[in-house]
């Protein structure tokens, strides 16, 4: 742990700016994840200051089939305007599966929050 507390504290010192959210963002409603049945754990978002946006998440499949998903992200800034979006590659998960993600998003510049969307690829 501490390898990785001095490079996030030299981040920080360049401006890097973390927010993290209590629980899995409220835009998501159960018509998004009714094609895609995931669970998406509480995000943590840092922005660095060249711009790059870094979304971490835990997500997991509750069911008992695999899932295979893809998500999209949307970067907001504080007035509500879209600071920047990503789809991912296609993922899979295993019935019971809960993975940790991590996913880089550019031109991220201002952002304050995110929306997950899973969308089903099946």
């Amino acid at each position: 742990m501490r390898l990785l507390a001095i490079p996030v504290a030299l981040l920080i010192l360049l401006g890097a700016s973390r927010v993290a959210a209590e629980s899995a963002p409220a835009e998501v409603g159960e018509a998004a994840l009714a094609g895609a049945p995931v669970s998406l754990g509480s995000w943590a978002l840092t922005v660095y200051p060249v711009g790059t946006a870094l979304v971490e998440l835990p997500v997991g499949n509750p069911t008992l089939r695999p899932q295979a998903f893809h998500l999209v992200l949307i970067l907001l800034r504080a007035d509500g305007s879209v600071a920047a979006n990503r789809s991912t590659d296609q993922l899979r998960l295993a019935p019971g599966q809960t993975l940790w993600m991590r996913f880089t998003v550019r031109h991220g510049d201002g952002a304050e929050s995110v929306v997950i969307v899973p969308v089903s690829d099946e």
